[in-house]
């Protein structure tokens, strides 16, 4: 048993969005009637592609990194904002301004004293973290928050587990 199972019937069971739910249940058809282990297999083909894919992706975001950085060298080496391409395409450099935080307490007072506190948001993984442990202690969840229960499936292999 799973330290939240005792929740159940306690909270309410999570609600995909429709449209996306729609899309799951016209999927699902594809699998009706398959055992158990044939779902298993499955779902371990679908985890392994999805992996594979987000590699791929990660791989195709470092060319595209470096094939930008050499655009930008060879544009500001020859002087060039911007230039058009036979089939009509423009390229272009485009800078915008890209901010990191230093120092925390020193943000926090600029916010407060511009009155802009309704900007602060507690990020979700840490509001639900923070939900998990309150409910585990047996409190309730954090004042103007709601919690459902998810049931997913994990599938462990050795040292390697994965939703």
């Amino acid at each position: 048993m799973g330290k939240y199972d005792a929740l159940k019937g306690k909270l309410p069971q999570f609600q995909q969005e429709s449209s996306f739910q729609a899309k799951v249940d016209e999927m699902k058809a594809q699998f009706v009637g398959l055992a158990a282990t044939d779902l298993v297999r499955e779902y371990k083909l679908a985890r392994q592609q999805k992996q594979d894919h987000e590699e791929q992706i990660a791989d195709l975001n470092v060319g595209l990194e470096a094939i930008s950085q050499l655009l930008v060298d060879q544009m500001e080496a020859g002087g060039l904002m911007k230039f058009s391409l036979a089939s009509g395409e423009t390229c272009f450099q485009q800078t915008e301004p890209y901010s990191s935080i230093q120092d925390q307490q020193a943000l926090l007072a600029w916010i407060k004293k511009q009155r802009l506190q309704s900007l602060l948001t507690l990020q979700w993984q840490t509001m639900n973290a923070l939900n998990k442990e309150r409910l585990i202690a047996g409190k309730p969840p954090l004042p103007g928050t709601q919690v459902f229960l998810k049931t997913s499936i994990r599938l462990k292999n050795g040292t390697n587990s994965q939703e």
